[in-house]
């Protein structure tokens, strides 16, 4: 054997080793799904959460309650005038315990109305809770957005939650950006619940997928509960994929699910392309997991860059919201300054970051959320910490 053909089988094997050792160090990462801890059912109608329905004029409240079906309904008030609305359920089973999920559709609910409803069945009522319909008229509106939270059992975020509500109590919705909860467990949807009860109930909530939303595997897939809780994923012409899109005054919001396969965003792609192309919105915003620009590595999320960077600058999307990477970056690709990249987290986890020429303000000292007040011509973008400190200011003129 020449000395040549030597050098070239120890090189490869150097590198099928490393490999090796770097596959191995992923596989918990990649495929292990820790053993869910028991859990008891609710005695009680409770997680409620008010989310965006099919129009403008729905809502969807869903909640959980007891391990058995039973009938259950919303009994909803305005002006002194009572309906109930049926609710559906679904039984989960998992490997902690039993549970039941409800949603009920509240339909053709009427402009600048106050409601008040609360959640029923036969033997066990909730408390009455409040919530408002936007005036019509008024087409400027505010809301927050908050990347990933993941918070540890008994974490800081419920602290936190609370301070970002009183400081914005005149914002109409929430968006969270995937990775609600560290892993798909009773205990961990319960610590979201516990950071999200003083608004849940009476300000629409709205999240994406995460990848620590999903069963890892060769093909990961998403765990049922969080559809149940968030239960506006209808659209069927996306297949099985998590997808929503909603109008909000001016602006029309596109939710995508950027943990699957090549396949399944290549329908996601031919859907967002559908509704932006139908879209009359003077405001386009796209909301996903994995960054279109990642800030940890050029070669990362290359699937997502390649299928939605493309339709986002043909249908003029104005904002781009996104989690996953933990770390606070505005990225552009030029223009006015849209279409405009933001990645933000709000999770006790920090990451290494490699920045490109894209960013154009980057941060990792701390946790943020985002207020967007939306305008007739301009969108202002303002990043906070948790401290209540400015990071962060930009405003989008329309085009």
């Amino acid at each position: 054997m020449n000395k040549k053909r030597i050098i070239i089988l120890s090189v490869a094997a150097v590198l099928t080793v490393a490999l090796g050792c770097w596959v191995k160090s992923r596989m918990g990462a990649w495929f292990h799904n820790p053993v869910e801890p028991s859990y008891e059912a609710l005695s009680a109608p409770s997680r409620i959460l008010l989310t965006f329905g099919e129009g403008e004029k729905s809502r969807i409240v869903s909640w959980q309650y007891d391990s058995i079906p039973s009938v259950g309904w919303v009994e909803l008030v305005a002006n002194d005038d009572t309906i109930r609305v049926e609710a559906s359920s679904r039984q989960v089973v998992s490997q902690g315990g039993k549970s039941v999920y409800y949603q009920a559709h509240l339909k053709d609910l009427s402009w600048n109305t106050g409601y008040q409803y609360r959640i029923n069945h036969h033997s066990a009522k909730s408390d009455f809770f409040r919530f408002s319909m936007p005036d019509s008229l008024n087409r400027e509106f505010s809301y927050i957005f908050i990347g990933d939270v993941q918070d540890t059992i008994n974490g800081i975020f419920p602290e936190i939650m609370q301070n970002i509500s009183q400081k914005n109590s005149d914002v109409q919705f929430y968006l969270f950006g995937g990775d609600l909860i560290e892993r798909p467990h009773d205990r961990y949807w319960n610590e979201f619940f516990k950071s999200v009860d003083s608004v849940a109930q009476t300000t629409p909530i709205v999240a994406v997928a995460g990848n620590h939303e999903y069963i890892k595997g060769i093909s990961g897939y998403p765990e049922e509960r969080f559809a149940l809780v968030f239960p506006y994923f209808q659209d069927k012409k996306a297949g099985e994929n998590l997808v929503f899109t909603f109008n909000h005054k001016e602006a029309q919001f596109f939710l995508l699910d950027s943990n699957k396969g090549i396949f399944n965003l290549l329908k996601q792609k031919k859907w967002l392309s559908r509704e932006l192309e139908q879209s009359t919105a003077r405001w386009k915003i796209v909301a996903l997991h994995h960054p279109v620009y990642s800030i940890r590595g050029k070669s990362r999320n290359l699937f997502v860059r390649w299928l939605f960077k493309p339709v986002i600058n043909k249908y003029g999307v104005d904002l781009v919201l996104q989690g996953h990477e933990h770390g606070y970056a505005r990225m552009s690709d030029g223009g006015n300054p849209a279409p405009l990249y933001i990645i933000s987290h709000n999770s006790n986890k920090t990451y290494k970051h490699k920045l490109s020429n894209k960013v154009i303000k980057y941060d990792n000292k701390s946790r943020y959320y985002q207020r967007i007040d939306v305008g007739a011509d301009t969108l202002k973008l303002s990043v906070f910490d948790v401290e209540g400190d400015v990071v962060d200011r930009v405003d989008i003129v329309l085009r």
